[in-house]
């Protein structure tokens, strides 16, 4: 089947306005519309592509959009299919971001985000249960979950409880039974994948200050980010709160309740900080977002265009798939602790006493999210509204 440039743009447009609710959503939406509806990929193709994907560092969901439109079209379909499917969310995120510092002092905003926020932590939680049944399966990957979280507490550096997590997959995950058979090598995908590097990394020949650090902490965090956004989102907290001190952990989770109420990728949500880290610095916000977006994004294309014949290879490889295995469990735990860095940003706002409000509409949001599985862009706006309820009718 043939598939023009003209509908790529069409379908993956149309799956970048419809991607709400997280990778799990958007992954179902692509399986509907390119195998179900489409039929540009079959069943086996798709599973195999979600597969490699969760194989690399970056957001799954654009990697696969990414790898469907190259199955297709090549390079040009890739970068098509992943760039619409980016599309919607940054150019949302784009709008609002622009006059969230000035919109954040108002107190109705304020409220509204403080229902939002209150959302959030739900989701994670709930983000932290599903995990946990389908990666915490044994003593092992409890004992991962629980050391990350006490290292991530003590300070200990994100990429390091990534790589100490790794070693222990290497070591008692591998199965020695299983060796794949190498795949040819091709010398373009070399040099796509030098070439494409060298391009990601170019900005930091240029930049400077703040917009350098900017850079450099967005090349770190997509390097290390394997297991989703949220994990990307604990090694902002750490970075960006305690190291860099260019954000706060309040307007981290306002971001994160703005990624989750916009369609596209979670991780977005960097697009919005790195708007509000440069205008803050003194620079103009839409510089600080284009850099976000190349240094998050850029990689999973070259990774994808790069790595696409080999990704068989290396997610069966007894070793290297071994040590991946043990990076889901470690996941858990860093998603506690992010989970709990901002329930005490949330309920604790001034460091002692519970602030009652945002303890109401948490219930609201627990309410909503887990007794009545209301769906998620429904649940932010009612808890959005609470928050501004709680304003006009205070409660105590």
């Amino acid at each position: 089947m043939t598939v023009t440039l003209r509908q790529l743009i069409s379908v993956f447009l149309r799956i970048g306005l419809l991607s709400f609710g997280g990778p799990a959503a958007q992954i179902s939406l692509m399986h509907h519309i390119l195998v179900d509806e489409k039929q540009w990929l079959d069943e086996e193709d798709f599973l195999n592509a979600t597969a490699y994907c969760l194989f690399l560092p970056g957001p799954e969901a654009m990697q696969i959009a990414t790898y469907a439109g190259w199955r297709v079209r090549g390079i040009a379909g890739g970068l098509i299919s992943g760039g619409f499917f980016i599309l919607p969310g940054a150019v949302f995120m784009g709008f609002v971001a622009s006059f969230y510092l000035i919109l954040i002092e108002l107190a109705y905003v304020q409220a509204a985000f403080l229902g939002i926020k209150a959302a959030v932590l739900i989701i994670i939680i709930q983000a932290i249960g599903k995990l946990a049944k389908k990666s915490l399966l044994g003593p092992l990957s409890r004992a991962l979950a629980l050391m990350a979280l006490i290292l991530i507490g003590s300070g200990v550096p994100f990429p390091l409880i990534l790589v100490l997590a790794y070693i222990v997959g290497l070591i008692f995950f591998r199965d020695l039974s299983h060796w794949p058979a190498p795949p040819r090598r091709h010398r373009s995908q070399f040099l796509i994948f030098v070439g494409g590097i060298s391009l990601w990394l170019s900005p930091l020949l240029f930049l400077q200050g703040p917009l350098w650090d900017l850079a450099a902490f967005f090349a770190r965090l997509s390097a290390v980010s394997f297991g989703g956004a949220y994990v990307g989102l604990t090694y902002m907290v750490q970075d960006l709160t305690a190291h860099l001190n260019l954000l706060t952990k309040a307007q981290i989770l306002d971001g994160l309740g703005l990624a989750e109420t916009t369609p596209g990728p979670l991780i977005l949500i960097t697009q919005f900080v790195g708007h509000v880290a440069a205008q803050q610095a003194g620079h103009m916000g839409l510089w600080g977002a284009l850099i976000a977006l190349w240094m998050i994004f850029v990689p999973s294309f070259v990774l994808v265009f790069s790595l696409g014949s080999y990704l068989p290879y290396l997610s069966g490889h007894p070793f290297l798939g071994g040590g991946v295995k043990a990076i889901p469990a470690a996941v858990i735990g860093l998603i506690a602790a992010l989970g709990f860095w901002f329930g005490q940003s949330v309920l604790f706002p001034e460091g002692l006493g519970l602030d009652g409000q945002a303890a109401l509409l948490l219930a609201l949001a627990a309410i909503l999210l887990l007794c009545g599985r209301l769906n998620l862009p429904l649940t932010l706006l009612i808890c959005a509204a609470g928050g501004l309820l709680c304003v006009l009718i205070p409660l105590w």
